[in-house]
């Protein structure tokens, strides 16, 4: 059965989930907007955002009694004509504005859930063709250019605000996913597979600082920040989110591939490829074993044990899958020589 180790000895709301050309921790939206502006005036960016789209950002955040279903026709202005023009064009401005407004914006995440799903339904050729068909672009562009995620070096002064990026990024496609029954391009579920990275390997066991000796001294650092167990603090909040917005849903994934996979040496994952549900209970594991890590922010152990219980009450309420321990789940000492604690025997 396939196993992921753990270590010996190591003692969200909806509207508060917490890479990456994020400048503002939590912005405003008005800061927001007046750095789309400035982006505009000084010609400083790719894909600039019009004056359409930056208006119907602002009648979303400004005014609620607008429909966000007029919102949305009024932000694809722009794209409806490219693509009356050209129909191959691709409406990048569009995606790249609304993916910036996700990472920065945390306590609109679910406007922008709700935009998107009136965008989806913005005829954009007529009525020969889906309103859906412009989730295309959206797609291509969200895999090329937003998803992905590096931790920066704890030197760089945005490294929280982009941290945030991440999170808020994984907790609007989990919430959109949640509705995949809409539309199947809503299904953003394939995209949880990275958190296998985060949740399957442990990076300070193996840190090695003699194959970074000859980088320079800032490099060398932020390798072994990188290396530390604290680097958990960057990635679990945005691994979590999926599981405290829908944990059913990475379970019925069970059967299903993750896309590329990895060489097995690559993680400490020992069991068969893709989604199953013995890699569900590990991971849930994992959540619990990180949840405990005192060194680790609160918000980290607090996201991983909300996680945990809701990945539990998915295993409690389907009768068909074994909630016992992993076989090979084995103590190991790596987070304790990291941080120059003694190992237990």
């Amino acid at each position: 059965m396939g196993c992921i180790r753990h270590y010996r000895g190591i003692s969200i709301s909806y509207f508060a989930f917490m890479a990456m050309e994020v400048t503002t921790w939590n912005a405003t939206w008005q800061a927001f907007i007046e750095e789309e502006e400035a982006k505009i005036s000084t010609g400083s960016a790719n894909y600039l955002p019009t004056s359409f789209q930056l208006a119907a950002l602002k009648t979303m955040f400004s005014d609620p009694t607008v429909p966000m279903s007029e919102i949305a026709k009024l932000i694809t202005v722009d794209s409806i004509l490219l693509k009356e023009k050209s129909p191959g064009a691709s409406d990048s401005g569009l995606w790249r504005i609304l993916a910036d407004g996700i990472k920065q914006l945390t306590e609109y995440n679910d406007k922008f859930v709700e935009l998107f799903f009136e965008i989806a339904q913005v005829p954009i050729y007529g009525s020969d063709l889906s309103p859906q068909f412009c989730l295309r672009y959206y797609w291509e562009w969200w895999t090329e250019w937003v998803w992905g995620f590096s931790d920066p070096p704890s030197t760089d002064p945005n490294r929280e605000a982009k941290r945030q990026g991440w999170t808020n990024l994984n907790a609007w496609c989990a919430k959109v996913s949640h509705h995949r029954d809409r539309f199947h391009l809503l299904d953003n579920r394939g995209r949880v597979s990275w958190i296998r990275f985060t949740l399957e390997r442990n990076p300070w066991e193996t840190y090695d600082p003699a194959k970074y000796a000859d980088e320079g001294e800032e490099a060398q650092t932020h390798n072994r920040e990188l290396h530390d167990v604290k680097a958990l603090d960057a990635k679990v909040p945005a691994a979590a989110v999926w599981f405290q917005v829908d944990a059913q849903a990475i379970y019925d994934l069970n059967g299903h591939d993750m896309g590329f996979q990895l060489m097995p040496a690559e993680t400490d994952w020992t069991g068969k490829e893709g989604f199953s549900r013995e890699r569900f209970v590990a991971w849930r594991e994992r959540f619990e074993w990180i949840s405990e890590i005192e060194v680790l922010e609160e918000r980290t152990r607090k996201a991983a044990k909300e996680a945990a219980e809701a990945m539990k009450k998915v295993e409690d309420a389907n009768s068909d899958i074994s909630n016992s321990p992993q076989e090979g789940l084995l103590p190991a000492v790596g987070y304790q020589r990291v941080l120059g604690v003694p190992s237990e025997d």
